[in-house]
C-alpha cells in the first residue's frame, strides 16, 4: 500500500531543514526504505508523520548524519520520536 499524497523530499526538508546539506538522491533513497517499511494502514493519520520521522532517524544514524542530534543513548531523537508515534499508531490500532 502507498502513501497518499506521495512522500517527498520537498516536504521532508520543509520538516527537517537541518538536512538541507542531504543531497536529493540521498533522501529519496531513505524515502524508499521507509515507504517498504511503514504501512498507512496500520499507521492512520499519523503514517506520514512517522514516515518523515522515520526517514530523519535513517538519515541521522547514516555517516552523513554525524552532526545529527542525539539523545544521551546514542539515538537519533527522531528515532525517540518515531518510536513513541509508533506506539501511539499500534494502541489506536488495537482499541477498534
Amino acid at each position: 500500500m502507498s502513501f497518499d499524497p506521495a512522500l517527498s523530499v520537498a516536504e521532508f526538508r520543509t520538516r527537517y531543514p537541518e538536512f538541507a546539506s542531504a543531497t536529493d538522491e540521498l533522501v529519496e533513497a531513505r524515502l524508499a526504505m521507509v515507504e517498504r517499511t511503514l504501512f498507512p494502514a496500520v499507521w492512520g493519520d499519523s503514517a506520514h508523520e512517522g514516515a518523515y520521522l522515520l526517514c530523519a532517524h535513517y538519515l541521522a544514524l547514516s555517516p552523513f548524519g554525524l552532526q545529527a542530534r542525539l539523545s544521551a543513548s546514542g539515538v537519533s531523537i527522531y528515532g525517540e520520536q518515531f518510536e513513541a508515534l509508533k506506539r501511539a499508531a499500534v494502541i489506536g490500532l488495537r482499541r477498534t
